[in-house]
């Protein structure tokens, strides 16, 4: 990401001395860091810059203006849901974030209604719901999206990034005392992705 930085002039060169200035950075330059980046690899070096300089209502404003000019595409309400989640994850805990979450949520759903199968879209909207405490009735639909993922990933060759979906499933159906289904669906995951920590982890821990 400093690689990154540095080559959009963002970043002082790794042998420029400490104290050296870096020009602001513009919501548009933002968004052609985070474009370098797949979506669902790390980007938090990128988000750490733009929180550091208060450039998150920029950006926001920015993708906003992107999805109404495009507002059948997927991607773009992708990117849009992924900043409100930057946005809430520097507030306090209140009605404001409560709001800004719900905006989250809106972002993913237009994604979906835009591309059903849009597997970035469903696990995001899966992963929001599954933070939400157990008394809040969420965590049925957080299975039922988890559940289409996995029905979604069958029929394609494994990413690594979709070994998220059976633990995130798995420690759902925990939650609920199913733990036939949630060490089930932990061993199907290894199946498919046998190098993943934190299924091993799963699995073994379930056993004990």
């Amino acid at each position: 990401v400093e690689d990154q930085l540095r080559s959009q002039g963002l970043l002082p060169a790794s042998d420029a001395p400490a104290a050296a200035s870096m020009p602001a950075l513009s919501a548009d330059q933002a968004l052609v860091l985070l474009r370098e980046i797949p979506a669902t690899d790390n980007r938090t070096g990128v988000w750490d810059r733009i929180r550091k300089e208060a450039k998150i209502d920029d950006v926001l404003a920015r993708l906003a203006r992107l999805v109404e000019e495009a507002p059948r595409n997927p991607d773009a309400h992708v990117e849009l849901g992924l900043a409100y989640v930057q946005k809430m994850l520097a507030m306090a805990e209140g009605a404001e974030k409560a709001r800004v979450g719900e905006q989250v949520d809106a972002a993913f759903t237009a994604a979906l209604e835009a591309d059903p199968n849009h597997w970035h879209a469903r696990f995001r909207k899966a992963e929001g719901l599954s933070y939400w405490p157990p008394l809040s009735g969420k965590s049925g639909e957080a299975i039922h999206h988890f559940e289409t993922l996995v029905r979604q990933q069958d029929s394609t060759s494994p990413r690594p990034e979709e070994a998220r979906t059976y633990l995130y499933l798995g420690n759902l159906y925990e939650q609920q005392g199913q733990f036939d289904k949630a060490a089930a669906i932990w061993a199907k995951g290894i199946q498919r992705h046998p190098g993943d920590s934190g299924l091993v982890h799963k699995q073994q821990s379930s056993r004990r």
